[in-house]
C-alpha cells in the first residue's frame, strides 16, 4: 500500500480483493473460522474496539472454538463512499491511516479497502465468511431489516447482530469538538456585533 507503511502491520493489509480472497481460501482450508464487518471507523474509539471484540466473543461462543481459530476480517469504507454518505467533511482521518490503524488493534487479522463503486455487501459475496457480522444500528436503505438479512445469509452462513458498544460515535466526537470551538467563536462575533452597533449608534446619535 503507501509508502511508509509499518512493516510489522504491512502484511495485515490486504492489497486487493483477490489478495483478500486467496488468503480466505487458504484460511478455511486450515479450517479457521472467519468473521467479516465492514465499516468506516472514522475518528477511532472504545466503541469500535469493544464491537470488534464482541464479534470474536460471538464467533467463539457459537463454534466452541479457541481464539487462535477465529480470523476477524475487517473492511474498510473508501474516503469518496465516506464523502457521499456523511457529508464533504469527512472522513476526518483519510483511509489510509485508517486501515493502519486498524491493523494496531489486537483484535483485527486483516483490513480490506472497499473499492469505489463496489456494492456495500459485494465483498461479503465474495469472501462468503462463516460469520458476517453487522449492527443494530446500520442503516438499511431502501431495505426492510428482515428482508436484508435474508438477503445476505446467501453470502454468508450466519449474521450476527450486535448492539451498540458504547453511547459514543464518531459523529458525536466531532459534534463536542464543534461545540467547544465554534460556540464560543459565534458568541465572540456576537458580542462583537452588538459592540459594534452600540458604537455605531452612538456616532450617527452624537451627529
Amino acid at each position: 500500500m503507501a509508502n511508509g507503511c509499518n512493516p510489522k502491520t504491512s502484511n495485515q493489509m490486504c492489497l486487493s480483493y483477490d489478495d483478500i480472497k486467496q488468503k480466505v481460501e487458504a484460511l478455511k482450508i486450515l479450517d479457521k473460522v472467519i468473521v467479516f464487518l465492514m465499516g468506516t471507523w472514522d475518528l477511532l474509539h472504545v466503541g469500535h474496539c469493544r464491537y470488534f471484540r464482541s464479534a470474536i466473543e460471538a464467533a467463539i461462543k457459537k463454534t466452541g472454538k479457541a481464539r487462535e481459530d477465529i480470523v476477524l476480517i475487517v473492511g474498510v469504507d473508501n474516503d469518496q463512499e465516506v464523502k457521499n454518505r456523511k457529508g464533504k467533511f469527512r472522513p476526518i482521518v483519510p483511509q489510509q491511516e485508517r486501515l493502519e490503524m486498524l491493523t494496531h488493534i489486537k483484535y483485527v487479522d486483516y483490513v480490506i479497502l472497499k473499492i469505489e463503486e463496489e456494492q456495500s455487501w459485494d465483498i461479503v459475496d465474495l469472501l462468503k465468511p462463516n460469520f458476517l457480522v453487522i449492527s443494530e444500528s446500520t442503516k438499511f436503505i431502501n431495505e426492510e431489516k428482515e428482508l436484508m438479512i435474508k438477503k445476505l445469509e446467501q453470502w454468508a452462513d450466519e449474521v450476527i447482530i450486535l448492539p451498540p458498544q458504547a453511547e459514543t460515535s464518531t459523529t458525536g466526537k466531532i459534534r463536542t469538538l464543534l461545540t467547544g470551538t465554534v460556540v464560543p467563536i459565534r458568541e465572540k462575533f456576537e458580542n462583537f456585533v452588538h459592540d459594534f452597533n452600540s458604537l455605531l449608534d452612538k456616532m450617527v446619535g452624537g451627529g
